[in-house]
């Protein structure tokens, strides 16, 4: 089996978990990974400790050096989200498949422009919501498919996260709660109920003076109508969730239910005079969608060989960055507001 050269682009919090995923496949070559210059000595430690002695490590400013690399198959873009939709669009022109972090463009007219241009150049583009890979939601998934709850009626999806991450640098550049949280709840609603919807509405607000500063929200209520007359309700909230990260989902059908529920770091429970207790919920959102990250890099990797199909389509990102976009808007006008047509 050919060995499929790759580079990384960012190695911060989802670099080093891709990296490390990378690392572990042994059909795959980590040629490069491009970050700041002022990092690079973090980030040799990191191949270090993963054992990539032969991966070269460059500067940003080395972008085109890199991508022009003839050996590089694929790239692994784990930066920023405003530098997504430059490094994507350079790299399908070096005529190299694409693996992005969320979002894929800060718009839905960079998201469309960046997968027209992958299908000029007859290349794979793919969007990491990993959440599609988790082994929980994937049986969701599988079970509404199979008509195990009969007809779908209302998906509720929870997305509460503890403070640790939100800081005033950190928001300021997140894109706000839409594009960079409610993101993945907008795709995985879209996802079970397989259908693109007519209609959404959102509310929210900043409790914490701090996301008010950043002209953001820390909490948010959205609601998505689909044609089938399917309903779908999220609530996310950045802030609160101090006992764990809160991941929880019920698809309600006409004859049955399907519910997941937050992990613990452990299925041990005390049972004793002042009731049951449990272990802690997980607190990390990484640790608790490790195994589903681990996949779908292995899954993007299928695809670039040629062993799988690719099973993520252009409308339906883009769908999903009209979605945050109509979000906003609706949290800014308070009203409910009509999908436009999807025009790639």
């Amino acid at each position: 089996m050919a060995v499929v050269n790759v580079v990384v682009f960012g190695c911060g919090r989802m670099g080093r978990v891709h990296l490390t995923t990378l690392a572990a496949l042994t059909r795959v070559r980590v040629k490069w990974v491009v970050d700041d210059a002022g990092i690079h000595p973090r980030v040799q430690q990191v191949l270090e400790s993963l054992r990539l002695h032969t991966t070269n490590v460059a500067d940003i400013a080395d972008v085109d050096t890199v991508l022009g690399d003839k050996e590089v198959t694929a790239v692994v873009i784990c930066t920023p989200a405003s530098n997504h939709e430059s490094l994507i669009q350079a790299a399908l022109k070096a005529g190299k498949h694409v693996f992005c972090e969320k979002p894929i463009g800060l718009s839905s007219e960079s998201v469309k422009s960046s997968y027209r241009l992958a299908a000029e150049k007859d290349l794979t583009l793919y969007c990491g919501f990993q959440r599609r890979k988790d082994a929980d939601f994937s049986e969701v998934y599988s079970k509404i498919r199979q008509g195990v709850i009969g007809t779908l009626r209302i998906i509720k999806v929870t997305s509460r996260d503890g403070p640790s991450h939100n800081t005033a640098d950190f928001l300021k550049h997140s894109g706000g709660i839409f594009l960079d949280s409610c993101v993945h709840d907008l795709d995985i609603v879209c996802w079970l109920a397989g259908e693109r919807p007519l209609s959404l509405v959102a509310y929210g607000h900043a409790h914490e003076e701090m996301f008010a500063e950043c002209q953001d929200v820390d909490m948010t209520s959205i609601m998505v109508k689909f044609p089938s007359g399917a309903i779908a309700t999220i609530d996310n909230s950045r802030m609160g969730a101090e006992y764990g990260y809160d991941q929880r989902l019920e698809v309600l059908g006409s004859s049955g239910m399907l519910k997941i529920e937050n992990p613990r770091t452990s299925s041990v429970q005390q049972w004793c005079d002042v009731g049951t207790v449990l272990a802690p919920m997980i607190h990390d959102g990484v640790q608790r969608y490790l195994s589903a990250y681990r996949t779908e890099i292995g899954h993007f990797i299928d695809i670039v060989t040629g062993e799988r199909e690719r099973d993520m389509s252009a409308e339906s990102v883009i769908t999903v960055s009209q979605m945050v976009e109509l979000c906003q808007e609706s949290l800014d006008t308070g009203r409910s507001l009509p999908l436009p047509q999807l025009h790639i």
